[in-house]
């Protein structure tokens, strides 16, 4: 009879302490994608429906930590922080711990982090579109460049030959004043005989 009570005893007191083990756990880590995408859905139910609000804030803030598991293929951390704030509304200020809090600091650092990200991202997008403009427009002055280094070149030329046109009109206006001189002196020369003769 005594050994049936402790045989009872021990199994009772077996079951209770693997009820309290399991119990101190806690929910079991999701390890794949397929547990994550079934955890987060169970306690999106229980956000959302749930009567109690301390069960709708164990259930926000554990979908924070799930967001920026490590081992959850699609992190969120924008997600995150609005479970965060979910959860900050549901229970009162100081119950937060440490860990939360640094959590909490460290997910609106990478929200201001990626807004100012997305305004770089912005201003570096205006700036290589002013360098592309800027540098589409050195490229046509240097075309024009070119082509007024081209026409300079033209017109030294056309200059050069204007120049030798200029010296041989020279030369033929000498030639011609020469001739004239010489048809004068035979004019004069040729009026002197018509007088000699007459």
């Amino acid at each position: 009879m005594h050994f049936h009570f402790f045989r009872w005893a021990c199994f009772f007191l077996l079951l209770f302490f693997a009820a309290n083990c399991s119990w101190r756990q806690g929910p079991k880590e999701p390890q794949g994608e397929e547990e994550f995408i079934q955890e987060i859905s169970r306690l999106e139910g229980i956000a959302r429906y749930h009567p109690e609000a301390s069960a709708r804030a164990q259930a926000h803030l554990r979908l924070a930590f799930l967001f920026v598991n490590h081992r959850n293929p699609k992190l969120d951390y924008t997600r995150a922080l609005q479970e965060m704030n979910a959860y900050l509304s549901l229970v009162p200020a100081g119950v937060q711990n440490d860990d939360f809090q640094n959590w909490f600091a460290v997910l609106q650092e990478v929200k201001h982090l990626r807004r100012d990200g997305v305004k770089v991202r912005v201003k570096n997008q205006e700036l290589q579109t002013g360098i592309d403009q800027l540098r589409a427009n050195l490229e046509k002055a240097l075309e024009v460049n070119k082509m007024l280094h081209n026409e300079t070149g033209n017109l030294r030329e056309i200059n050069s030959r204007m120049k030798e046109a200029i010296e041989n009109l020279r030369e033929m206006n000498n030639r011609m004043k020469e001739t004239i001189e010489t048809l004068k002196n035979l004019d004069s020369q040729m009026e002197e005989r018509r007088r000699l003769i007459k």
